[in-house]
């Protein structure tokens, strides 16, 4: 008599992987737009004043320890995760005070290095740009998840991101052109004070034989007996009107 075959063992179903970021259901239709907005009122105007306001009073020290791409990559990731998070499953209360403050910390030390930091236009530019495109993965997510209307929210309330970029590389090109101008101009105002043509450089030579040049000119004109015997011409001859010597 044979044995029968033992029953095969039964799997746990798993969860799809995006089962985590699934959208769930919302309270109100735009409940979504709200935490995209709160987000963008955090990254784009609280961090950058806080920044600014740590630079006036001295106390971004602590901010500058951070290497710039470290800081740049760390809040790429923190804001795309934390935003799929926060859009996808509606948190409240103080989980979602938490994720807001999470977003804000890494959004001050996002700016730290464009507002007053050490890096130059050139790095600033590349900073911002690519940060811009590295915050849009969130808002594809979004769009592809269902939720189009904060994913397309989001893109527009995070273009002073790029806008900054733009206006960091507008100031650059015009300040090159400007230090462009001013080596021009001193190359012409140099220029022009060298020496001409060959003739002035003769009449100009102390040792051309019709003019002693400035060289010598200079100890004449500062010798007191020369001066004095140039008084004693002067009165010996009286002048006329106008300083014309009268006819004998």
């Amino acid at each position: 008599m044979t044995s029968p075959a033992p029953a095969a063992l039964a799997l746990p179903a798993l969860p799809p992987p995006t089962r985590l970021l699934a959208p769930s259901p919302m309270h109100h239709a735009g409940q979504g737009v709200g935490h995209v907005v709160a987000m963008a009122v955090v990254v784009c105007a609280v961090a950058p004043a806080a920044v600014w306001l740590a630079r006036r009073t001295g106390k971004a020290a602590p901010l500058d320890r951070t290497p710039s791409l470290v800081a740049l990559f760390g809040f790429v990731v923190v804001h795309d995760v934390t935003m799929a998070w926060m859009v996808s499953r509606n948190p409240s209360g103080v989980t979602d005070v938490a994720a807001h403050v999470l977003l804000g910390l890494g959004a001050v030390q996002f700016w730290a290095p464009v507002i007053g930091g050490r890096l130059g236009p050139p790095a600033k530019v590349v900073y911002l740009f690519g940060a811009s495109m590295g915050l849009d993965f969130t808002a594809i997510y979004l769009i592809a998840i269902g939720c189009s209307l904060a994913g397309v929210s989001m893109v527009m309330l995070m273009l002073p991101v790029p806008f900054a970029g733009a206006y960091v590389l507008t100031r650059w090109a015009v300040a090159e052109e400007r230090a462009q101008r001013e080596t021009e101009l001193r190359g012409v105002v140099a220029h022009s004070f060298q020496v001409g043509s060959p003739a002035d450089d003769a009449r100009s030579s102390p040792s051309s034989p019709s003019s002693p040049g400035l060289a010598g000119m200079l100890p004449m004109a500062t010798d007191p007996a020369v001066a004095t015997a140039a008084d004693e011409m002067a009165v010996a001859q009286p002048s006329g009107p106008n300083g014309v010597q009268p006819k004998n």
